[in-house]
């Protein structure tokens, strides 16, 4: 057994424990325990502290931790005390006041097994964490939100709107004489909405309104959330902008209650969490907000999209009939498709890269039922059209253009047929580029006057467009 007797050098206790000054004005081997500082001229002093917070205490429990929310950019403090049955309550006052009564309400319910509470407060959001529950976040009452939307549209509000009014820094600044202009605001009906984005869940907005311009019309609010089947209206909903059946006609606040299903979604080119906000008839002439906030209480943690969107891998048609969106998809049977074109009756051109010697141009309708097929090397007896891979139907008169891969030591070539497969033109990829061998995919341009092709050369990954074919 080692012997570390004679290691270790006593530390002499003296001047007992200094309860007025912090530790680093303390001489050497002084003790101090000092946690609440306040600076003062010469150092820092101790925080004289409250005796008595509320006039009633609760005898079933004790206080874990307690956490005192103070924002930065906009001002609002609240204290909060984690009990050891697991609850958290929200003080009725905030110190130096003396709450008579108990010390607050409820926000998160009681539950075994808490661990005294980690909090923290990032970007004026607290961040709270008892070993048991998800991560909790709260807001407070009187949140910044990210933005601030009006869309007033002719047509119906698309699924990803990327138009629209922003009035996100007339609401935020601060400025009364800043405002979002409600003017003549209409039903989503008649594709008017706001959207509101916050960056953690919200229960709620506080409205002020801008004077005299408020809304003098009837008509009611609807507040909506995205869930995963789509919009949906919010339950308990309390409009405290409406007065006597007009809402936005004082300032106010709206609630609700947290829904249990809300999803983030990607509006405005912003991911986050978005509510809409509806009326049921058109608003006044004038109609003026001056600032918006967002409530929000403890709710979990949840995982939001960063708004980055990734390179798409596969592509569906879809078309609008009889105002309903339709999903077309079908198997080409085909062995191996490498190029699709629509034409301008609505079927289409696909090739067929993977037998050779066999119908390699498929003309299908857009329900795949077939039209009509060629083996292009057949019909212009060509041993360089055998590989295609590429195929542009020519908006000018509906005859096609068609891209093959090299054969041997021959480059690839250009193919312009007729819809039966007849040889018009053969051009070597060759007259583009020099360097050109395999010709991946080709495209006609139908903003040209001399139609010009598109073409892409695979080995150089580059594109060219050569003028008047």
């Amino acid at each position: 057994m080692v012997d570390f007797s004679g290691q270790f050098k006593e530390l002499p206790f003296r001047g007992g424990i200094d309860n007025r000054r912090e530790k680093a004005l303390l001489n050497f081997g002084d003790f101090s325990r000092i946690q609440n500082m306040r600076p003062r001229h010469d150092g820092f002093e101790q925080r004289k502290g409250q005796i008595e917070k509320n006039t009633v205490g609760d005898a079933s429990t004790e206080i874990l931790t307690m956490f005192q929310f103070s924002k930065g950019n906009i001002t609002e403090i609240k204290l909060y005390a984690q009990y050891a049955d697991g609850s958290v309550q929200l003080a009725t006052d905030n110190p130096p006041t003396v709450t008579t009564g108990a010390f607050g309400t409820d926000k998160l319910a009681a539950i075994s097994g808490a661990l005294p509470a980690s909090w923290d407060q990032i970007d004026d959001t607290v961040i709270f964490s008892d070993g048991v529950r998800q991560h909790q976040l709260n807001g407070g009452s009187t949140g910044q939100i990210v933005k601030f939307i009006v869309y007033t549209g002719t047509v119906a509000i698309p699924n990803i709107p990327d138009e629209g009014n922003d009035f996100t820094r007339e609401v935020r600044d601060g400025d009364a004489t800043s405002v979002a202009i409600l003017d003549s605001l209409d039903t989503l009906a008649n594709f008017d909405a706001i959207f509101i984005k916050t960056k953690i869940r919200a229960n709620g907005f506080n409205f002020t309104l801008n004077g005299a311009k408020v809304n003098g019309n009837t008509s009611v609010l609807t507040v909506s959330y995205k869930s995963a089947s789509g919009w949906t209206a919010v339950s308990g909903l309390s409009d405290g902008t409406s007065s006597g059946g007009n809402t936005m006609a004082q300032t106010g606040s709206i609630t609700w209650t947290y829904p249990t299903d809300e999803v983030d979604t990607f509006l405005f080119g912003e991911s986050g969490f978005w509510i809409r906000l509806t009326v049921s008839a058109a608003l006044d002439s004038e109609v003026e907000i001056s600032t918006v906030t967002f409530e929000s209480d403890f709710h979990a943690l949840q995982n939001v999209f960063s708004g980055v969107l990734p390179n798409a891998i596969e592509v569906f048609l879809l078309e609008n009939s009889n105002n309903d969106i339709v999903l077309q998809r079908w198997a080409t049977g085909l062995t191996k498709t490498s190029g699709i074109s629509e034409a301008s009756d609505g079927t289409v051109w696909l090739v067929d890269s993977g037998v050779e010697g066999s119908a390699d141009i498929f003309h299908k309708n857009a329900d795949g039922t077939a039209v009509t097929s060629f083996d292009i090397s057949s019909t212009t007896s060509d041993a360089d059209a055998a590989v295609p891979l590429g195929i542009a139907v020519d908006p000018n008169d509906g005859s096609l253009w068609i891209c093959t891969r090299n054969t041997g030591s021959t480059a690839g070539h250009i193919f312009h047929v007729s819809v039966t497969g007849t040889l018009t033109a053969k051009i070597a990829a060759t007259t583009f580029d020099s360097a050109a061998q395999n010709l991946q995919g080709v495209d006609v341009d139908p903003s040209d006057e001399l139609f010009g092709l598109w073409i892409t050369i695979l080995t150089e990954c580059t594109i060219l467009k050569p003028m008047g074919h």
